[in-house]
């Protein structure tokens, strides 16, 4: 099956967390992506985004499209927190 240029349409109705979930078929795997990125984005990176998770997926896509760099270190940071807690659990 093959999707031609007449049948291609943006998707700029739906919220970027809504084309998050939409992504995803199983409801487990949905919960569990939806807990991990709560996580990130209310625990991990509160002090970067603000609102809802909703509205902080927005933000990040925002920057993401916006400020590439701010927002590549902005994750490298995020993965070495990470492995500098892992190494703390081990």
């Amino acid at each position: 099956m093959k999707l031609t240029k007449e049948e291609f349409q943006r998707s700029t109705k739906e919220s970027e967390y809504k084309l998050f979930l939409a992504g995803i078929r199983s409801d487990e795997t949905k919960a569990k992506y939806v807990r991990t990125l709560r996580k990130i984005l209310c625990e991990f990176l509160d002090d970067f985004f603000k609102g809802d998770l909703e509205q902080r997926c927005t933000q990040l896509v925002k920057h993401a499209k916006e400020e590439t760099e701010w927002t590549q270190d902005l994750l490298l940071q995020f993965s070495e927190k990470l492995k500098e807690r892992t190494k703390k659990c081990i």
